[in-house]
């Protein structure tokens, strides 16, 4: 039988739940080369603010993955008083400023991305010289595409928005 590692507890639990890295990467706000390297065993020791991410979505246990990650008993015991109790956090503290600036970061993102969802639908990209130099068969290729931006951009301001309730939940 395999040890378990963060790579591959991660890992098979991103493949249980049945989505991509870059779904994953998507859903926790953590950049697709960074999950590479967890999965991979390459990033051995992700920050904690990481590993609640990946926590949350993955349905995984922080306290498991931060003894994967080989944090020492001082780290885990002041991360656990202050995260995981939520009766505890102390908005002073560091984890509490971590969290606060876990749900701002996803607010500004939810934020640029409905911005660019009205740009694309209010088709602002037409006004633009390189757009009106294109043919009409270029023309219906590059709106498919700001279409498909559209869709992608909704599902991903869904996923945000539900991270920030996640987190605040915590909070």
């Amino acid at each position: 039988m395999k040890d378990k590692t963060l790579a591959s507890v991660v890992k098979d639990a991103r493949e249980k739940l049945g989505i991509s890295q870059r779904e994953l990467s998507r859903r926790t706000g953590i950049d697709n080369n960074t999950l590479a390297k967890i999965e991979k065993g390459e990033r051995k020791k992700p920050n904690v603010l990481s590993l609640r991410k990946l926590a949350l979505i993955l349905d995984l246990s922080l306290d498991e993955l931060m003894k994967l990650a080989n944090y020492d008993e001082s780290e885990f015991n002041i991360i656990s008083n202050k995260i995981i109790n939520k009766e505890n956090i102390d908005t002073s503290t560091m984890a509490g400023e971590l969290i606060n600036k876990f749900i701002d970061a996803f607010k500004y993102d939810v934020c640029a991305r409905k911005i660019m969802v009205e740009f694309i639908k209010k088709k602002e990209f037409k006004n633009y010289e390189e757009y009106k130099n294109l043919t009409p068969a270029e023309k219906k290729k590059v709106d498919e595409v700001f279409e498909g931006y559209i869709e992608s951009f909704m599902e991903d301001i869904d996923g945000l928005e539900s991270n920030i309730e996640n987190v605040n939940d915590i909070g």
